[in-house]
């Protein structure tokens, strides 16, 4: 990854109590490859980058200039840079969770939530992908959930 922060899973195996040897290693290329196919089959189309840098690039090359992009919460988009790099304007995208956060009205910032869930793109992370194409996501709140799997009319997962 680009850049740690305090949840990616280098920092959290020791608080886990896991071993980083076990729980912190890449699958091996053959594994990725398996896991691929098999999403592919689920009908999601998977575009794979090798760092974060790279990742990072193949989605301001995804999502247009002027779309409407909401973000769930993930470790990965911190480190890769995503967060850093849709907040400082330079994406040129409309970011409802930036508009959401800045709105005083509590009636628009209802209105805002709502339209977040079908915003142009939604960029979010899930909690683990098998080599079978599951994709395992959990959220806390739950306000990623239905986007997630109707909402947006660009998916974009890490």
């Amino acid at each position: 990854m680009e850049k740690l922060t305090h949840y990616s899973a280098s920092n959290l195996s020791a608080e886990a109590e896991v071993g980083r040897e076990q729980w912190n290693q890449q699958p091996s290329a053959s594994i990725v490859t398996k896991a691929a196919e098999n999403i592919q089959r689920r009908g999601i189309t998977v575009i794979r980058a090798h760092n974060g840098e790279t990742a990072l690039e193949t989605l301001k090359d995804l999502i247009p200039l002027g779309a409407e992009v909401m973000s769930g919460a993930s470790t990965t988009r911190l480190e890769i840079g995503y967060d850093e790099y849709v907040n400082s304007d330079k994406s040129g995208w409309n970011d409802l969770h930036r508009a959401i956060i800045a709105e005083n009205d509590e009636k628009r910032r209802h209105e805002l939530r709502r339209r977040s869930v079908t915003a142009d793109y939604f960029v979010s992370g899930v909690n683990a992908i098998a080599q079978s194409g599951e994709i395992v996501a959990c959220e806390k709140s739950g306000s990623c959930v239905g986007a997630w799997a109707f909402a947006a009319a660009g998916r974009v997962a890490d």
